[in-house]
């Protein structure tokens, strides 16, 4: 995931957006050493909340923000818009590692279609995939993005 992220920011990437962040370092790994990117995690307010805490006893970096949101409950694009921090302007790598087996495939779509509705072209989405055969959009996306699949797009 690291190298992913870290390709798309010398490619432009401007803002990383971890989705369902959990425990996840990547943020306060990468933050301090790349200032002139911002960082956001979205999760569950129960997991943002403990995490919270340990980030501020390390120092949070200035460029991470954190947004306690319960995906489940409200759309991506309303939590970032509301949020207001987020330009869906600029390009950006959004990141849903581990998330994706915890989804239905109804969920996985929305959560593609709103990951799409709040970014710019050339932005991209980089995320680890559920078990094999799990879910039906899973096996369409690694198609999609090994080359094997067709878009309807």
């Amino acid at each position: 995931m690291q190298q992913q992220v870290e390709a798309a920011i010398e490619k432009g990437a401007r803002q990383v957006l971890i989705i369902g962040a959990g425990f996840d370092n990547l943020c306060l790994r990468l933050a301090p050493q790349l200032p002139h990117v911002q960082f956001i995690e979205v999760d569950h307010p129960a997991t943002s909340s403990a995490k919270a805490n340990g980030v501020e006893r390390v120092g949070k970096p200035e460029n991470m923000i954190q947004i306690a949101a319960d995906l489940g409950e409200r759309q991506l694009s309303k939590v970032l818009s509301e949020d207001g921090r987020w330009d869906t302007s600029v390009s950006s790598v959004l990141v849903a590692e581990g998330l994706l087996q915890y989804l239905t495939d109804e969920e996985m779509q929305g959560l593609f279609v709103e990951a799409a509705a709040c970014t710019s072209p050339g932005s991209r989405i980089v995320f680890t995939p559920a078990d094999a055969g799990y879910s039906k959009w899973v096996t369409f996306l690694t198609g999609l993005v090994s080359g094997q699949g067709k878009s309807a797009v």
